[in-house]
Formats: C-alpha cells, structure tokens, sequence
C-alpha cells in the first residue's frame, strides 16, 4: 500500500471517530499515531471540507439560504426590540440576537468555513449597547431603524 493510501485510510478513520465526539487521544491510541498526527490530520480533514464546500454549489445554496434565514431572524430581533414597551423585552431581543448570532458562528465552525481554533466570540452585551445609546443621547424611541441601533 503507498504512503499516500495509508494516509487517506488513516484520515478515514479520523472522521469516523471524530463524528462520535472521541477525544484526540483516544483516536490517536486507536489508530497507532501520535497526538500529533491525529492534530494534523483533523486539520487536514477541514481543508479538505472546505475546498469541497466552496466547489459544490449545493451547499453554497445551502449556505445562502442559511444566510438569508439568520438576516430574517436578526430583523425580527431588532423589530422586536424597536417596538417593545419595556426595557425587559428589550434586552430579551438583544439577548436573543446575541444568541442568533452565535449560532451562527458556531454552524459556520461545525462546516470548517471559521477555524475554531481561532476565538470568534459574540462579546457585545446589551447593557453594553444601551449604556453607549445613553452616552449618545439616544434612546429606542428616538432611533430612526433597526440599522441606527448599532
């Protein structure tokens, strides 16, 4: 067998274990490598994925439909915060579009499309954006859109 063949066997095996969640370790001690390789390899894997990904013009219609879903989501959230009467479902609209937007990170991680080795976090607080708004001399009822929020 060539060393190009072991190795395209070996990253089989990689992806078999990583989609049951098995730590690095584990599949290097069930495949006969070292830790390393195993690093190595998975990054390999999500190279692989996403020259897959971005040639396949399915999943780019995947993904912009995906797109789309989470702009309507985030407009609902920010219509929902200019038109909320309290400061309780205001925050809650900002809460969920945090969560929105994390989710979306997250996907973007899980398709190999953002390194998630790199820290892509949502760090924005509502109480962050409404203590900025105050500064400013603005307020929800005073804004002119969702868009003039941020």
């Amino acid at each position: 067998m060539s060393k190009n063949s072991e190795i395209q066997q070996r990253r089989n095996s990689v992806r078999t274990y990583l989609v049951q969640n098995i730590p690095y370790a584990t599949i290097a001690e069930h495949v006969g490598v070292s830790e390393d390789t195993i690093t190595r390899d998975v990054k390999a894997i999500k190279q692989e994925a996403k020259r897959a990904m971005h040639s396949d013009k399915i999943i780019d219609k995947l993904l912009e439909e995906m797109g789309l879903q989470f702009t309507e989501i985030q407009r609902q959230y920010w219509r929902t915060y200019t038109t909320a009467n309290s400061s309780n479902e205001r925050v809650g609209a900002l809460n969920g579009l945090t969560r929105c937007l994390g989710d979306k990170i997250k996907i973007l991680q899980s398709l190999g499309l953002i390194d998630d080795t790199e820290k892509h976090e949502v760090t924005i607080k509502p109480t962050d954006i409404i203590k900025k708004w105050v500064q400013d001399g603005r307020t929800p009822k005073n804004t002119k859109n969702s868009r003039d929020v941020v």
